[in-house]
């Protein structure tokens, strides 16, 4: 993943001639940008929005999409990205196959994949997912291996449901953070990914005290403007909804997210 200056991309077939947006969509931005071919199977009817912003040593994003079929060969890996990409699912159900795993995820999993594999996403309904892409050696420093989690998903718990809020919060933002905040907020963003996936021994104290402590104050903010107008507004049921920090460092320790090994992804672990 090279560098890549501070903006923020929206995208949409709905932006794009009437007359060929499909086929616009797959060969000027799927192949292109995406590096992966795309097959519609909306009756067609297609109707496909993504958001893309970079933040430092991560990258944020979402997508939604009307009944549609995401497919990365092996020829599209020429031209590789260097890292990992967290899916979390946010409308399913999705249907991937990644290195040799064929899995079904509902709304609330997260699917763990290496940029540098082929990989297919099929969502039979309407489906959307919020992402974070991640650089390989920057996760390497945290997570022992992540290239061996591929494929696999990400049980729901506090450190992901911290960075799921965390990326709501930011795909939802109508310009890009300054220079100056973006690599802090990939920081916290690459220590969120590392938490939820299980971070080494040394890395979990980094973890705890940077990006987690980070993203559940944006939880504590968010949740005291959201309830501030309330006349029944109350600072302990603020600390209820969003939860100790003492339920999330015990996670963090044993790798909370941990990565599971079933076909469907719909049941409690």
């Amino acid at each position: 993943m090279p560098p890549t200056p501070f903006r923020l991309l929206r995208i949409s077939t709905e932006m794009l001639p009437e007359r060929d947006r499909f086929c616009a969509f797959r060969e000027e931005f799927a192949r292109r940008v995406l590096k992966m071919d795309v097959i519609d199977h909306s009756d067609g009817r297609p109707r496909i929005d993504v958001t893309f912003m970079p933040l430092g040593e991560a990258a944020v994003g979402t997508l939604a999409a009307t009944p549609v079929e995401f497919i990365r060969h092996k020829h599209h890996l020429e031209d590789r990205s260097d890292g990992f990409i967290l899916q979390i699912i946010d409308t399913g159900p999705i249907h991937f196959t990644h290195v040799g795993e064929e899995r079904t995820y509902d709304t609330g999993w997260a699917h763990f994949v290496d940029q540098e594999r082929p990989l297919r996403g099929f969502g039979p309904r309407h489906a959307s997912i919020r992402n974070i892409a991640v650089r390989a050696a920057a996760l390497k420093t945290l997570v022992a291996h992540p290239e061996d989690l591929a494929g696999h998903a990400v049980h729901p718990g506090p450190a992901l449901h911290l960075l799921d809020g965390y990326l709501r919060s930011l795909t939802s933002l109508e310009e890009p953070p300054s220079p100056e905040l973006a690599p802090i907020i990939g920081d916290h963003l690459l220590d969120l990914v590392a938490a939820a996936l299980g971070p080494t021994n040394d890395a979990a104290e980094i973890v705890a005290k940077r990006g987690v402590k980070a993203a559940r104050l944006r939880a504590i903010l968010a949740e005291i403007g959201r309830r501030f107008s309330n006349p029944d507004f109350d600072l302990d049921n603020v600390a209820g909804a969003v939860g100790p920090i003492a339920a999330i460092r015990p996670a963090i320790d044993r790798g909370n997210g941990k990565v599971v090994h079933r076909a469907r992804c719909g049941t409690p672990a």
